[in-house]
């Protein structure tokens, strides 16, 4: 009887270590796949911001046919663009939209022009319908018109304008770096 307590003592040790091995080698797993994930976000915000750095200084390219309409969507104080090329992702602008039109109260939004660069007008109109910005400042001007650098501009982007056309606070939009839109809005706009 002595021996068969033993034996059954020693089982359920070794099952109990098993057990925290497992447990262990899951939790070691799950610890590499956050460490990974960091890392690739991590990745994707130093890239942006170096990339926000290379174009800090750029000029705005506008053609001689959009020039004055950009004049008069600008007025007399500075705005920001949202830049939304046809290459933008649906969920980008999404998320951009929606936090665009929480902040609604907070800044004017007669402060904001939204370009797009849809090839056919009807696209352009439909777009507007979808996101429900029929009240805010919208025009559809095509990539090649208004640009920053279009090779390397693949997705949404921000940008302030004044009145004499001159840019500056560029901030590209991802979903990786969509937290900092509540710190670009509150430096662009204090």
């Amino acid at each position: 009887m002595k021996n068969f307590s033993i034996i059954i003592l020693t089982l359920l040790n070794a099952s109990l270590m098993y057990f925290v091995l497992s447990i262990n080698s899951s939790y070691k797993g799950y610890k590499e796949a956050a460490v990974n994930q960091k890392n690739a976000y991590n990745f994707e915000l130093k890239e942006w911001y170096i990339k926000s750095l290379s174009f800090s200084k750029s000029q705005l390219y506008v053609s001689e046919q959009y020039h004055q309409d950009l004049i008069n969507l600008v007025g007399d104080s500075q705005k920001v663009i949202i830049r939304i090329p046809i290459s933008a992702c649906k969920s980008c602008i999404d998320e951009c939209l929606k936090a665009i039109k929480r902040f609604e109260k907070t800044f004017i939004k007669n402060n904001f022009i939204f370009i797009t660069s849809f090839r056919v007008t009807s696209d352009y109109e439909l777009f507007i319908k979808d996101n429900g910005i029929e009240g805010l400042i919208t025009k559809n001007i095509p990539i090649e018109e208004l640009n920053i650098n279009e090779k390397e501009l693949l997705g949404l982007y921000f940008f302030k304008i004044n009145t004499d056309l001159k840019i500056s606070d560029i901030y590209f939009y991802s979903l990786a770096t969509s937290f900092l839109l509540v710190d670009y809005f509150n430096i662009v706009f204090q």
